[in-house]
């Protein structure tokens, strides 16, 4: 991705599997779309051991692939997105959205923007933010409701005040029923009404990469890959704290996660998960 006003955008695969040949799917997709077998060429195989260990193959293949399309395209954005998610509808709209916000303010100290999220962890907590969140939305449905209700009934002003609690006392506990999860899917209409929060530390489904930071997190994931059993979301997320920078969650997720058996477990997810 170029630019504020993302002059083109070109798209790839990377395939990781060894060999390459194993990779059904992405040798059917090389007819319509670049595909990068990343461990096809001599560099890829001096420069990483090959292991069994199931996160450090991950590490290895993860800094190939950023390292790759960062190289081949030249861009000033790296949008890396796994084999089991889903973009939803109007999420490059959004995308390009705060892109265009980030530049404008003229922030450099950002080096991704996280797209995806798990619902299961984003319901309502012990946190400030979700709290007043919860509080806020309540008075705003139940003033709509409200305001609604006198202008058809013609309400007196003492009347109103008692019917905007009344409300509020249903709406508070119908959003806890319902779920933080749900109660957000409403900011899904607009580019404007998703947000930015400082990211948590978990999850890799859907990132998009400033270019300007790449190159040390490629760096720093080399060195660490060696001395480390973490997964690559909290090696990043050690970067970023080392680093002195922001990533950012976009909210709600502009991506949908399909994906139903993890390598990593061999469990299957649960039904709930994709709801």
């Amino acid at each position: 991705m170029e630019t504020r006003n993302v002059k083109e955008v070109k798209s790839a695969i990377c395939n990781a599997d060894r060999p390459p040949t194993k990779h059904k799917t992405a040798a059917e997709l090389s007819s319509f779309v670049r595909v990068f077998d990343l461990w096809d060429t001599p560099s890829a195989e001096e420069n990483f051991d090959p292991t069994t260990d199931s996160y450090a193959k991950e590490t290895d293949d993860y800094i190939l692939c950023l390292e790759t399309v960062r190289k081949t395209f030249k861009s000033n954005y790296v949008l890396i997105v796994e084999d089991d998610v889903v973009m939803k509808l109007g999420s490059l709209k959004t995308l390009k959205y705060f892109i265009s916000n980030l530049e404008t303010r003229h922030a450099d100290d950002w080096i991704f923007l996280k797209l995806y999220y798990p619902k299961k962890w984003l319901g309502y907590s012990r946190e400030l933010r979700t709290i007043l969140e919860l509080i806020s939305s309540s008075i705003l449905i139940s003033s709509i409701i409200t305001i609604v209700i006198s202008l058809i009934k013609k309400i007196r002003s003492r009347s109103i005040i008692i019917l905007q609690i009344f409300f509020s006392l249903i709406i508070l506990p119908t959003f806890l029923i319902l779920g933080r999860q749900t109660s957000v899917r409403w900011r899904e209409i607009s580019s404007s009404f998703h947000t930015l929060y400082l990211t948590p530390g978990c999850c890799t489904q859907a990132m998009l990469y400033n270019s300007k930071h790449i190159s040390q997190l490629i760096e720093f994931l080399k060195k660490s890959r060696t001395n480390s059993k973490n997964p690559i979301d909290l090696l990043i997320d050690d970067y970023v704290k080392s680093a002195d920078l922001r990533g950012y969650l976009v909210e709600p997720s502009l991506f949908d996660h399909i994906g139903f058996w993890s390598s990593f477990s061999n469990n299957k997810k649960d039904a709930i998960d994709f709801l």
